[in-house]
């Protein structure tokens, strides 16, 4: 959620200081990041009963993050519109499947899990945005935009590490 709430906070700003888009194309990467956002919502269960929630949260966060990487490493309105579409078909489905996956773990309640999950992705929601704006101050936008590719980093890294955790756990 922090780099949810990051994209849809910054990505107009990036446009226009980074990648020099013209005024009136700086919201397309705002858009592009909603609707497609919206559409992995909207259909992203179809997708988690035949893939599966570990491939579509590598994947996802792969893809997220390789779009990330396109707008930071390539910045033009073109590569931040594709980075920003990247990053909400990777990011769209995540939330709802962690959210679901909280209610298994292990020694604590569902419901304990979940507010727990909750509490701390909301936390994310809030700091995410304020990060990158201290951030921007203290140094640029671009440094500030690359929080997020830090912060969608850790995410690939740990969809990695959970899928060896469970295996691990299927093998005992």
């Amino acid at each position: 959620m922090m780099s949810e709430a990051s994209i849809s906070d910054w990505t107009a700003k990036y446009m226009l200081e980074i990648a020099g888009s013209e005024e009136f194309m700086a919201p397309w990467s705002l858009a592009a990041f909603a609707i497609t956002m919206t559409i992995g919502r909207l259909f992203g269960d179809r997708f988690r009963s035949s893939l599966g929630d570990q491939l579509i949260l590598r994947g996802g966060s792969s893809l997220a993050f390789l779009g990330m990487l396109i707008s930071l490493a390539y910045p033009s309105p073109f590569t931040t519109i594709l980075g920003a579409a990247m990053v909400g078909t990777g990011l769209s489905v995540a939330v709802p499947i962690i959210f679901s996956l909280s209610g298994s773990i292990p020694r604590l309640s569902p419901s304990a899990a979940l507010s727990m999950v909750t509490s701390i992705a909301y936390l994310g929601l809030f700091l995410g945005p304020a990060v990158i704006g201290l951030l921007t101050e203290h140094f640029d936008l671009r440094v500030g935009y690359g929080f997020i590719l830090l912060a969608l980093a850790m995410m690939v890294v740990l969809t990695w590490r959970l899928e060896r955790r469970q295996q691990k756990e299927a093998k005992t």
